[in-house]
């Protein structure tokens, strides 16, 4: 709720948007967290999920996968695939967050490599 509120006191429009946004961003990261992040020594990492505020609940699955398991590899290596195939499509990559400069070489290199548009019409 305080990530959601933030991002609603922050955005310039559409505050109710950006909120449920946020929520939904958090709450799928502490999914991914319950699912695979189990460590090495076999320890199950355990979510508060109302810290700071209070220890419990405490949200833990049985079926933890390992942090370096093939699903959790699989997933960043297609998060990466897509999201290297969107910056190539629409001409901006998140690499605009820290240096425009940066951004546009990174879409260049791509366009070089794979050609300009997705699907080439007649």
């Amino acid at each position: 709720m305080i990530v959601a509120g933030w991002a609603a006191f922050l955005a310039r429009g559409r505050r109710w948007l950006t909120a449920g946004v946020a929520f939904v961003a958090v709450h799928l990261h502490l999914l991914g967290d319950l699912v695979g992040s189990r460590g090495p020594d076999e320890y199950q990492w355990p979510i508060p999920y109302l810290y700071p505020f209070s220890a419990e609940p405490q949200l833990t699955w049985a079926g933890q996968w390992h942090l370096n398991a093939w699903p959790n590899i699989a997933f960043t290596a297609a998060l990466i695939v897509a999201t290297t195939a969107l910056a190539w499509a629409r001409g901006y990559s998140v690499v605009s967050l820290m240096s425009s400069r940066g951004d546009r070489a990174f879409v260049d290199v791509l366009r070089q490599r794979f050609g300009r548009r997705l699907i080439q019409r007649d």
